[in-house]
């Protein structure tokens, strides 16, 4: 998949999944949230909230942090596509 951001993906020693969001793993919890995966897509809470357009998507349970997993992806796909333009 592309890098929405033109930033390398961080390649994590420490075996930590990469935000597809922000591409970052070692992020401070505090200002990202917590990290969780579902699906093959794997997001930090606060990247998910502050997506464009995906906060309508968020259920109360299920997915990640209560984002459907084809939601989050078609986010992705957005954004790539926006820094392609």
């Amino acid at each position: 998949m592309p890098n929405m951001s033109g930033r390398k993906k961080e390649a994590p020693k420490s075996g930590k999944p990469v935000c597809m969001l922000c591409r970052r793993a070692r992020v401070d919890p505090d200002i990202c949230g917590q990290t969780s995966a579902d699906g093959g897509l794997c997001a930090h809470r606060f990247c998910l909230f502050f997506a464009n357009g995906l906060l309508k998507w968020k259920r109360p349970t299920g997915g990640i942090f209560g984002f459907p997993p084809d939601a989050i992806q078609h986010t992705i796909q957005l954004a790539d596509q926006k820094v392609r333009t």
